[in-house]
């Protein structure tokens, strides 16, 4: 997995184990383990898909073909299924809005967090 694509909280899974990105460097990253910081290299980390369990998971609410995410007045995220594991996604934010295409759950925060939503995300 490429490290660029990253950022500090972004969850990835290491070996089957969900971990949350602590710091990044070009080889790999650290997540907390515990009471200790561990490092996982960069060929180690996979992406976690998004799934209609994961929404679900995170408040997003069936609409027809749609999920859609809403809290507060200012924020929404629009989710349609495209293909297995494509995803298209529109979101609205206080400091922008976006329209793209993702798969994976740190593609998702990455895009919430550029539309100035910091949400946390439950896997």
């Amino acid at each position: 997995m490429k490290i660029g694509r990253l950022t500090i909280g972004d969850y990835v899974s290491v070996g089957g184990k969900v971990v949350k990105v602590a710091s990044m460097y070009s080889a790999g990253i650290h997540y907390k383990d515990g009471d200790k910081m561990t490092f996982a290299s960069s060929e180690t980390l996979e992406p976690i898909l998004i799934t209609v369990e994961f929404l679900e998971k995170n408040e997003f609410k069936k609409c027809g073909e749609h999920y859609i995410m809403v809290w507060c007045e200012n924020y929404s995220v629009l989710a349609t299924k495209v293909k297995d594991t494509l995803w298209t996604i529109h979101i609205q934010g206080d400091s922008a809005n976006m329209d793209g295409g993702v798969t994976c759950v740190h593609e998702l925060q990455n895009a919430m967090k550029v539309c100035g939503i910091e949400k946390k995300i439950e896997i």
